[in-house]
């Protein structure tokens, strides 16, 4: 048996063969489909995007506020200890409060923050040791402390090695200091004479400084934001 198909059939089946035969009206809900799904799926990633972004944004603010603080702490500490012979509390607690603050928006996983609180801890410990033989203050130890905390467990032999070596040649220079006799003048200054007294410790805060503000750079602090 053989069908043969009429000229509207065969009209029909070309145009269905061929979409941009028909009127556009008729192709209007397809299209309007694709652009539903394609909205739908810009609103799926746009706020990922964002999301990211964001993120970033923080951390790298975390990281720079963070990092600022501790530079310039180290600095009042440094030149305080040198005018009073003392290193304030309020200078470690800020920069225990800032670590606890900023260190895991900056991006400081879980076990790097544990690690950096173990060295902490570590330090403590030990600079405590020192301080009950009369070595150093008990503002040198806590300090001694919370910069281990800051600059973690990757960077603790170098901190400790600079603060060291820094800490022997600035002491024999306070020594050979106070063996000199002073001007008058000079004599008036306070800190020039507490510094000069040879009863007076050692501002140690001066070395934790110095070693602090060498191995700061090489901690994800600095390479956070710096990279």
């Amino acid at each position: 048996m053989i069908y043969v198909m009429s000229p509207e059939r065969s009209s029909f089946l070309s145009a269905s063969a061929r979409p941009d035969l028909f009127d556009p009206a008729e192709r209007s809900i397809p299209s309007s489909r694709m652009d539903l799904v394609a909205a739908t799926e810009d609103k799926r990633v746009t706020p990922q995007f964002f999301g990211t972004g964001h993120h970033l944004i923080i951390t790298t603010l975390a990281a720079l506020i963070g990092s600022q603080c501790f530079m310039i702490v180290m600095i009042v500490a440094a030149v305080g200890d040198v005018a009073t012979l003392r290193i304030r509390n309020g200078l470690v607690l800020l920069l225990l409060a800032s670590y606890a603050a900023l260190a895991p928006l900056a991006g400081f996983s879980a076990y790097e923050i544990a690690a950096s609180t173990t060295a902490a801890l570590l330090v403590l410990a030990v600079a405590f040791g020192f301080f009950a033989s009369g070595w150093i203050g008990g503002g040198d130890a806590k300090l001694l402390a919370v910069v281990a905390l800051w600059v973690g467990s990757t960077e603790l032999i170098t901190f400790l090695s600079y603060t060291a070596l820094v800490g022997a040649c600035f002491t024999l220079a306070v020594l050979v200091f106070r063996r000199v006799s002073l001007p008058e003048d000079f004599g008036r200054l306070a800190f020039v004479a507490r510094l000069h007294h040879r009863e007076n410790g050692v501002p140690y805060a001066v070395a934790i400084a110095a070693g602090g503000l060498i191995a700061f750079p090489n901690t994800g602090w600095m390479t956070s934001f710096l990279l």
